[in-house]
This record gives C-alpha cells, structure tokens and sequence, in this order.
C-alpha cells in the first residue's frame, strides 16, 4: 500500500513539473510564440494613402488706395453678394475730383459743338463763295462775248414788266396817299406801299440799266471790273476754304480735348470706386481685420472672403505613386474633427510638375468632394484614393509578409511547425495584401513573432486575424 502511495506521489510531482515548464496545459514554455492568421478570399481594395488640406475658392481683400476707414458694413460669418460693399475709405477729395473732372468735359463738350458749328457754317460760306465765283465767271465771259439778241429782247421785255409794275405801283401809292390824308388808311399802310414803290422802281431802274448795257456792249472797263470781280470772287473761295480748314482742326483738337476729359472721368471715377473694398464673388466673410478710423494701406489684407458652397482638398501625391493615380479616381476623406465619419470624393485635377520639397518630391491633386459638407477650408484631413479593386482574391496580412533578397515570403504553420514559403504578391490595400501565387485559401500564417523565426521551428500558436 505503501508503495502504491509513493508511485501515485512521484507520478503528481511529474505532472506538476510538466505544466509549470510549459505554462499550461498543450503549451511549452521553451517555444516561441507566433500570431497566425488564415488565408482568406474576399475583396481587396489598393489605396494610396495621404494627407490633405481642405481648401475653396477664397479671397484675401485690400484697399487699393491709402486712406482712413470710413465704413465697416459687414462682420465676419456674413454672407454676402457679388459687388456687395464691405467697406469704405473716406471719399470727399476724390468726389471732388470727380465732379471737377465732369464739369470739365461739360465744358469740352460744349466747345467740340461750337466747333461744329461752325465747320457747318464754314461750309455754308464755302458754298456761296463758290457760288458767287461761279456766277462772277459766268458774268466775265458775258461780258467778253457781249449781249446775245435774244438777251436783248428779254431785257426789253423785263424793262417792259418792269415799267408796268412801277406804274402800278405809283398808282396805287398815289391812292393811298390820298386816303392816308382823308384819314382813311394809317401811315403804315401808306409806308408798305411806298415800299412796294421803291422796289417796283428799282427792279426798272436795274432791268433799264441791263438793257442800256447790252444795247451799248461792252467796255473796258466793265471787262476789267467782270475781271475783277472773278479775281475777288476767287479770293473768297481760297479764304472760306482756309477757314474751313482752321474750323475742321479746331474740331480735331475739341474732339481730342473731349477724350481726355473722359478719360479724366473715367480715372477719377475709378479712384472713387478704389475707395470700396467689394465681394469679387459670392461667399462669407472669415475674418475681419478693419474698424472704422483705421489708417489702411494698398495690399495689407482686411477681409477673408471664402466660398463655402464648394470645398475640395488639395492633396500631395508622392513620386512614386504618381504612376498610379489619375483623375477620376474615387477617394475617401476622414477628419479628426469628425470621427466615424466619410467623406466620398474624386480626383478632377493632377499637378503636372512635381514639386521638390527637403523630405519628399511630391505631385498636388485636386480632389471635389461629392454633396454638402461640413469640412472647413484649410482643415488637415486623410485621403484615401481608391487605385483598384479585385473581387474573389486570396489575401493575407500586410503583417505576414517578409522580403528576404527581393523576394516575398511568408511563415506558414503546419502541426505547429513553421516552414517559410515564397509568394507572388498582387493589389495592396491598407492593411492587406493579395498573393497571387503560392498560398491556398485556408492555410495559415504567422503575422505576428515573426523575428528570428526559422524554417522547421516548432512553436505555440495564437490565433489571430
């Protein structure tokens, strides 16, 4: 009995040794551990990964003149409109400026019409001179050729015509004289008929004259004063042409003056529009850096202005991933300032340069964010850009990978030994790679102890991912 006691003893003490040496029951203390994970099929999704900046169409808004602030219209998260005042500097010189500068073109305008006016009259008196050197010419040869004999009966005629319309006209003249002195008729009418007398009289005396002048032909000196006159009639011609010039340039200089002077409106104008500061385009007002009575200078910013209806991230794509990426490429965007959050998006824009930096040479992308959001400009957000995906494709861990002279290869764990094998690898996600060659679904492979860790070796498993 004794020595069944003493066996059952010794045979504990073995038991008790065994599990203290291995920690616990199926485990040995002297084997390393190793974190296994399954070979699975599923969906795997390439990404590049990077950060950007949340950015929108912005402005920083200055004064473009020096001056005082006179007028703050607007504080920071307003909205405001294309055009909108946002402020105003103090204007007084400058609207003096500009209506002197009006009151001037008023006056220039005024001379350019006088000027034409009298271009206009200028040519008037062109054309009756012309017409005055016509006629004197016409007179000249006349007078050369003498009186024609059907030019004699018409001045017979009219001296005929002339005389009766002379006797009528003393005759009615007499009656009227006649009744002016019975008090029948007023001295005016008396004076209107005596007027009709003395032109009647005239126009006999100048046909009679004519008349005795074809009838006696002509003169020498009435060839020399026909000559004459042609010469001074001429003379008339050149001085209205020279004033028709000189009226002519004096409308070219008006019609210059007239240009500066608009001109001058037009600058004066502009530098009283310089004394607003307006929205270029619709958005909200970030910040304000102006109060009224403040002195400001040309290009010292005074308004942030963004547009906040249409924000996109500006986001660094590194050299070597270049060759991946291009515009249309789906994105995912996260924030910190909004866990559990996504934001979907796509690249519209890639830099055409790559720019050199002191830790990396990087190309800009330019990524549109799809819907509302309430991501602000100039916010650090990640970017995930969605290279590729593959349907049906055996991965692993990124974990379980191990380069070993340019090529991949992973640990896989067979009845608690471990035997290292190579693999082709395809897509890279982010935390999970496809093998494209050398694995089966099922098998499993270590992703985590993999340090020092040899072909044949034997060791304790924990399951893992």
């Amino acid at each position: 009995m004794r020595g069944i006691l003493l066996l059952l003893a010794i045979a504990t003490a073995a038991v008790v040794g065994i599990v203290w040496a291995t920690g616990g029951i199926g485990l040995r203390r002297d084997l390393k551990e190793v974190t296994v994970a399954e070979v699975t099929v599923g969906t795997i999704t390439e990404i590049v990964s990077t950060t950007g900046t949340v950015a929108s169409r912005s402005a920083e808004l200055s004064a473009k003149i020096p001056g005082r602030i006179l007028e703050v219209r607007v504080r920071e998260g307003d909205t405001v409109e294309p055009g909108m005042v946002l402020l105003r500097l103090e204007d007084r010189d400058l609207r003096a400026q500009l209506d002197q500068a009006v009151a001037a073109l008023e006056v220039s305008r005024r001379q350019l019409e006088q000027a034409r006016a009298a271009v206009e009259a200028a040519r008037s008196n062109l054309a009756r001179a012309e017409a005055a050197a016509s006629a004197a010419r016409a007179q000249y040869e006349q007078v050369l050729a003498g009186p024609r004999p059907e030019e004699v009966r018409a001045a017979e005629a009219s001296v005929e015509a002339s005389k009766a319309r002379l006797e009528e006209a003393e005759r009615q003249l007499q009656i009227q004289r006649q009744l002016l002195a019975e008090g029948a008729v007023g001295q005016a009418q008396v004076d209107a008929v005596r007027a009709q007398y003395e032109a009647a009289k005239a126009q006999y005396d100048a046909a009679l004259s004519q008349l005795r002048l074809l009838q006696k032909g002509p003169r020498k000196e009435e060839r020399e004063a026909a000559l004459a006159q042609v010469r001074q009639a001429n003379a008339g011609v050149e001085a209205a042409r020279y004033q028709l010039q000189q009226a002519m340039a004096t409308v070219r200089a008006s019609e210059a003056q007239v240009v500066q002077a608009s001109e001058a409106v037009k600058a004066a104008r502009n530098r009283l529009q310089d004394a607003l500061v307006t929205a270029p385009f619709k958005g909200v007002i970030t910040r304000l850096n102006a109060e009224v009575g403040q002195v400001v200078s040309p290009g010292v910013p005074l308004l942030s202005l963004a547009d906040l209806r249409e924000v996109w991230v500006n986001a660094d794509i590194d050299e070597g991933d270049l060759g991946k990426i291009r515009a249309g490429q789906r994105v995912e965007v996260t924030a910190d300032a909004f866990p559990g959050r996504t934001f979907q998006g796509q690249i519209t824009r890639l830099g055409r340069a790559v720019e050199v930096r002191p830790a990396a040479r990087v190309a800009r992308a330019r990524i549109d964010l799809s819907g509302p959001t309430p991501l602000l400009p100039g916010m650090s957000v990640d970017v995930d850009i969605i290279v590729r995906s593959r349907e049906d494709a055996l991965q692993i861990p990124l974990d379980a990978l191990v380069e070993s002279e340019g090529n991949m290869k992973v640990f896989v764990v067979n009845n608690g030994v471990v035997w290292s094998k190579k693999i082709r690898v395809g897509l890279r996600g982010t935390d999970r790679v496809e093998v494209v060659e050398g694995l089966q679904a099922g098998e499993r492979v270590v992703v985590g102890g993999l340090q020092n860790l040899r072909d044949g070796e034997r060791v304790n498993i924990r399951e893992g991912r």
